[in-house]
């Protein structure tokens, strides 16, 4: 019990710590999350016992294997994904609905980015952007969503099973996933995009998607992350101005509050909609 208490207090604290230079810099540094991964690792060992370090050694991999292929094609941050690694380490344990803590602490950290980022940056694109003119496909897509969700929420309703909160939790993500199925592109090009100077890159920096033009796709194929090799290569082909993600939501002030969640209330899911 005093060990699981320590773990979790170093878990509080490294994902605090992770929020406010998250927050400030926009990175989460190793010097942050090696201790982090260290900590974890000792605690877990001092447990003595093989079964539950080898299960939990292996659950860390996979983190780290998943979280490094979000990371190449430009998904999540390195940082990130090291700071789920400790938080695996660190808290190994299983919480309702029956799932690993680290897995609902990122269903959890994902439902406040998102929903904070489209009401944040979906109401200054709704107020003050310029549209551009909206594709077709978006339009029938983002239709036949409204359709199927209203009628899954009235499925839900008529049966009585959640809660007010319960519904919420249902049909605000359901809000926010429609409207950035329709909108999310062009948002997320006028929100976060930003042509930079080449030599004012750093390490790290993402490329945006949308804006990648042909020359760099065959210089960097599918990679979307710039690390110290991308960067020699375009400048080695003399690329001058690339498109990168600029002023981007921070991932770590939500990892925070998920952790927090996850550790005071782990039965959160099951009492939200009391199934």
């Amino acid at each position: 019990m005093e060990l699981l208490l320590i773990k979790q207090a170093v878990a509080l604290i490294g994902t605090a710590i992770s929020a406010i230079t998250d927050w400030k810099t926009g990175y989460i540094y190793d010097k942050i999350t090696y201790p982090i991964i260290a900590i974890g690792l000792l605690l877990t060992l001092l447990s003595l016992n093989p079964a539950f370090i080898v299960n939990t050694l292996i659950m860390a991999g996979l983190v780290f294997g998943i979280g490094y292929a979000l990371y190449y094609t430009g998904q999540v941050g390195g940082g990130d994904v090291k700071l789920f690694v400790g938080l695996t380490l660190l808290l190994p344990m299983t919480v309702e609905p029956g799932l690993p803590a680290v897995f609902m602490i990122l269903v959890v950290a994902t439902l406040i980015n998102v929903l904070t980022t489209i009401t944040y940056y979906g109401t200054k694109y709704v107020l003050y952007e310029k549209k551009k003119e909206l594709k077709l496909n978006k339009i029938i897509i983002g239709a036949a969503l409204v359709v199927l969700s209203a009628m899954y929420v009235n499925i839900l309703f008529n049966l009585e099973m959640l809660t007010g909160f319960g519904m919420a939790l249902i049909v605000v993500p359901l809000i926010a996933a429609i409207f950035y199925t329709v909108f999310g592109d062009d948002m997320t090009d006028k929100a976060f995009s930003k042509k930079i100077l080449i030599s004012k890159i750093q390490d790290g920096d993402v490329l945006a998607p949308n804006k990648i033009d042909k020359k760099i796709r065959a210089i960097l194929g599918s990679k979307k992350v710039l690390d110290e090799a991308a960067i020699k290569k375009l400048k080695k082909y003399k690329i001058k101005e690339v498109w990168i993600y600029a002023n981007a939501p921070t991932f770590g002030p939500a990892i925070f509050i998920a952790t927090l969640i996850i550790v005071f209330w782990p039965d959160w899911f099951l009492l939200a909609l009391l199934i």
